[in-house]
């Protein structure tokens, strides 16, 4: 599709990722979920939970060497606590991604113009984008804005954000960056829900450069993006702050209502920015959970090879919150040659978000 002569060409760079050190096999991380939970006896149901995530292993900021006490629960850690760790581990895990795809697109730090990150697993003031400038040694006149507490799909919000700033001044140079510690967020309770939260989630952070100036390794042009706030849905997915960490529920009629209305609202924004389903030849999902990836599959009829990278990354890595689908993204570049790529998302509201790129 022609790129309209009044809005010039914005790049997305290629993706820097990084996750913490200490790196579990799910098998192990069962006995965490066994010991949170507080009951031997639900050995079997947590197991059984654990092991019908999709996920093979994930990182995780806190150990069992380094922390017992968040696993054991006794006191439970406070919200105040896990902030703590929030703050040690999500800027390191940011300054690497950044640096990995700053070093990928052969930018220098001081071309940086603009910082917009995203996270929604904790809150510090100076936060994440203002440790960024310190770390990677930005211009201070660095502009930022930051994406908080929307969820898996706030990377596709970073990317509306940077790609707008690029399109008014050719000589910005955006640097997008998700960084997530969803493992501090470990829920210390006897319920289903609860058991699902923790055996999906996990660490990580996921970076990018967005600019008018081709970056090196580019992955594609930011044609357009889109959003969909689905009516009647809201109680299915819900992200609050408690006095014991943020509290997530994840409803079991999510993937219902992402199978019925995602290929409607995907079919009418491809039409209008000058394409269709059927042209699209990459399909960059956010890995969620097992469930949703099998619903985005079913709803536009994909064959299974189209969802390989999503499904890869959930195994990997788990769910890392909104550094996921940069992940996906990544994965795909290095594993597929593409000429049209659509990245979905979805969060809180019930909201979907969309971002079509063209190579």
């Amino acid at each position: 599709m022609a790129q309209a002569a009044s809005i010039p060409p914005v790049w997305l760079g290629p993706v820097g990722t990084s996750a913490p050190a200490s790196v579990w096999p799910q098998e192990r991380i069962v006995e965490l979920g066994v010991i949170a939970a507080g009951d031997e006896a639900r050995r079997g149901r947590v197991r059984s939970v654990f092991s019908r995530t999709g996920v093979d292993q994930r990182a995780l900021v806190v150990t069992d060497d380094a922390g017992p006490w968040f696993y054991h629960g006794k006191p439970l850690p406070t919200t105040g606590q896990r902030m703590r760790l929030y703050e040690e581990a999500a800027l390191d895990l940011a300054v690497a991604a950044s640096r990995a795809s700053l070093d990928a697109s052969a930018i220098a730090p001081s071309d940086v113009t603009h910082i917009v990150s995203a996270s929604c697993t904790g809150f510090s003031a100076p936060g994440v984008d203002i440790g960024l400038i310190d770390r990677l040694a930005l211009m201070r006149s660095t502009q930022r804005s930051h994406i908080g507490f929307m969820g898996c799909h706030a990377a596709i919000n970073a990317l509306r954000v940077a790609s707008a700033i690029a399109a008014q001044d050719a000589s910005a140079c955006v640097l997008v960056c998700c960084a997530e510690v969803c493992s501090i967020h470990l829920q210390h309770a006897d319920t289903p829900e609860r058991d699902i939260v923790n055996a999906l989630f996990a660490d990580g952070s996921a970076a990018c450069v967005v600019s008018q100036q081709q970056p090196q390794n580019a992955i594609g042009r930011i044609v357009a993006t889109s959003s969909m706030l689905w009516p009647g849905t809201a109680d299915l997915m819900r992200w609050a702050i408690g006095d014991h960490g943020f509290e997530m529920v994840l409803g079991r009629d999510v993937p219902k209502a992402i199978r019925e209305n995602t290929r409607p609202w995907l079919a009418a924004w491809l039409a209008a920015s000058g394409t269709d389903l059927e042209h699209i030849d990459a399909w960059a999902i956010h890995p969620g959970g097992p469930h949703i990836i099998d619903a985005v599959a079913e709803a536009l009829t994909l064959k299974p090879d189209e969802a390989a990278a999503s499904r890869a990354v959930l195994a990997g890595h788990g769910n890392m919150s909104s550094a996921t689908l940069l992940f996906v993204i990544a994965r795909i570049q290095q594993q597929q040659r593409f000429s049209r790529l659509v990245a979905t998302a979805f969060g809180p509201g019930l909201a979907g978000e969309a971002l079509y790129l063209e190579q």
